[in-house]
């Protein structure tokens, strides 16, 4: 029951987020960062998500509401 809660997080209503799911950085954020494509690799909580961002070899703890899906795992 743990893994399935730790695994997908609701981030807004009928939005979830998981592990696999392909993600940049949201287009309308205040300030500027790569559109660099990264990939969800742990659901820490509701706020944060461990994403391996192209080109690195560390998992980096990112905000969720910062980030979005381009492609859901398993679809």
């Amino acid at each position: 029951m743990q893994d399935e809660r730790a695994s997908v997080t609701k981030i807004q209503k009928r939005f979830y987020m998981r592990v696999g799911d392909l993600v940049v950085w949201k287009p309308d954020l205040p300030f500027q960062f790569s559109r660099d494509y990264g990939i969800v690799i742990e659901v820490i909580d509701g706020f944060l998500v461990g994403v391996l961002w192209l080109g690195s070899t560390e998992v980096y703890l990112e905000p969720i509401r910062y980030l979005e899906v381009i492609y859901e795992e398993g679809n």
